[in-house]
């Protein structure tokens, strides 16, 4: 029996409410079409609460070990990102309900300082300072122990944010109020199926989470591989990002995430910068190569100058933990920046089909660097075309 058909059966004010919540009818969605509507305030209320968690995600953390208090850590170090901003501000994506009421159909970029970007109050002082200290006080190598810290570091940003939006789920269900039946019943499967698959995620995200965890606990990053492409010059666009990949850059599948049964492969990104060249790192544990393989070699099978362009709109595509050069963007033609917000809202609902090809470049010129060197300790890569 559909939610339909459910709430065409609601006369009995006893029986379980139809929309699967657990509580009678009465308790529940009895009356809500008469209900007000949530406010802009209400959301906004919403999401600081789902981001105000304080927490270290030290893997020893404990209240022996934390000391000093939970601060606002940076996924990419501020030092890197004044590299490539204007007056001490770059443009990033917003997670302001109030900027998104505004602007529909649309996540819109807007000026931030340096200290409100790729923060997350997510470690303690001194883990924060001790944990990352190899890739904050000296260059970033290709090596597995920097892979280790700069996949933990995306990966503790990402399962923070993941795991404040899992908490939103009761919010977002009573956002049905002050509507129709038939709007509350597709409000209602609309919310269950994104809820269900933001659940799915962060329990293959909590699995890698620990497993990074536990190398640096023992301090053996053998379980790392890492794929890095070296830049002339730094990136216009800086980020630290995890996700799950599921077509490739050739638009052929990799992983069905679709299949909520099976575990689903994680891959680390971070793009910034080492010195007076940039560089991208992917990231990955060894058992998730198969994956993480293909979805590189997909990449090296573009030509060598479209594929910092191709970088530009998977990080668009994949990540709104972005630091973008105001400089740049401002420069880019309009239509290249259309092309680069829609990527900005791929996958933003159930409802979104992701096509095959959603990570095709096509239609953006943008990048104005150019990859010089790679490096991997791979051995599908060994044999990898010159850049």
């Amino acid at each position: 029996m559909t939610r339909r058909d459910r709430a065409n059966r609601t006369s009995e004010r006893n029986i379980p409410c139809w929309c699967g919540s657990g509580k009678k009818y009465k308790k529940c969605h009895s009356g809500r079409e008469r209900q007000p509507r949530a406010t802009r305030s209400d959301a906004i209320d919403a999401l600081r609460a789902s981001e105000s968690r304080r927490l270290c995600l030290h893997p020893a953390a404990s209240i022996d070990t934390c000391t000093g208090d939970i601060v606002r850590a940076h996924s990419v170090q501020r030092s890197l990102v004044r590299r490539i901003a204007r007056n001490g501000k770059v443009y990033s994506p917003t997670r302001d309900f109030g900027d998104l009421y505004r602007v529909q159909d649309e996540i819109p970029l807007r000026l931030r300082g340096l200290n409100e970007v790729t923060t997350f109050t997510g470690f303690c002082k001194r883990h924060d300072t001790e944990l990352f200290r190899p890739i904050e006080m000296h260059d970033v190598r290709a090596c597995q122990e920097h892979a280790c810290l700069l996949a933990y570091r995306a990966s503790s940003r990402e399962y923070y944010h993941k795991h404040g939006m899992v908490s939103m789920e009761q919010f977002a269900k009573s956002l049905d109020r002050g509507r129709s039946i038939s709007r509350q019943v597709a409000h209602q499967d609309w919310t269950s199926e994104w809820f269900t698959a933001a659940r799915s995620g962060l329990a293959d995200l909590a699995i890698g989470h620990d497993e990074l965890a536990n190398a640096i606990s023992a301090g053996d990053y053998s379980c790392m591989d890492y794929f890095v492409l070296w830049l002339e010059s730094p990136p216009q666009v800086m980020c630290s990002f995890a996700t799950q990949p599921d077509w490739g850059f050739d638009a052929r599948p990799i992983q069905n995430l679709r299949n909520v049964n099976a575990p689903a492969e994680s891959i680390y990104g971070t793009a910034l910068c080492s010195g007076d060249c940039g560089c991208f790192f992917f990231t990955w544990l060894r058992r998730g190569r198969a994956v993480c393989v293909e979805l590189v070699n997909s990449l090296l099978t573009l030509s060598s100058d479209r594929i910092p362009d191709a970088l530009i709109a998977f990080e668009f595509c994949v990540s709104d933990n972005l630091c973008i050069g105001p400089d740049w963007w401002e420069s880019l033609d309009e239509d290249v920046k259309v092309k680069l917000r829609t990527n900005l809202k791929v996958g933003a609902g159930p409802e979104d089909d992701i096509t095959s090809n959603y990570l095709d470049c096509s239609g953006v010129y943008a990048a104005n660097w150019r990859v010089i060197r790679i490096e991997t300790n791979v051995p599908d890569f060994e044999n990898a075309r010159s850049i």
